[in-house]
């Protein structure tokens, strides 16, 4: 038997009636996962490393950042987004090099 289950967005938030975060993170990671394709875009149009930081930091970085603030939400799949992220800014690095390179800090 199959279950309908509510949700509601409250501030940028997902809410089920179940109290669990799964339609929320699918929210954040589809968000995130759009925002990055502009940054491999930005990549192949060979802006600069400082420009392609500023960039994730404020479209991406943000939303993951809020997404990530109640303590239950598992972070291994915010954490995939942003690596993502390291290798399109700073492909000849592993993940933990490249976040000392650019100067972020792991989510």
């Amino acid at each position: 038997k199959f279950e309908q289950v509510s949700t509601a967005n409250i501030l940028g938030v997902t809410f089920r009636q179940d109290l669990k975060w799964n339609d929320h993170i699918d929210n954040v990671t589809a968000k995130a996962a759009k925002r990055l394709y502009l940054l491999r875009d930005l990549g192949r149009a060979e802006v600069s490393c400082n420009d392609l930081v500023l960039f994730y930091c404020s479209a991406i970085r943000s939303v993951l950042e809020y997404s990530s603030k109640p303590s239950s939400i598992p972070a291994e799949d915010l954490e995939r987004i942003q690596k993502c992220a390291t290798r399109i800014i700073l492909p000849d690095y592993k993940y933990r090099d490249a976040l000392k390179m650019a100067n972020i800090n792991a989510l």
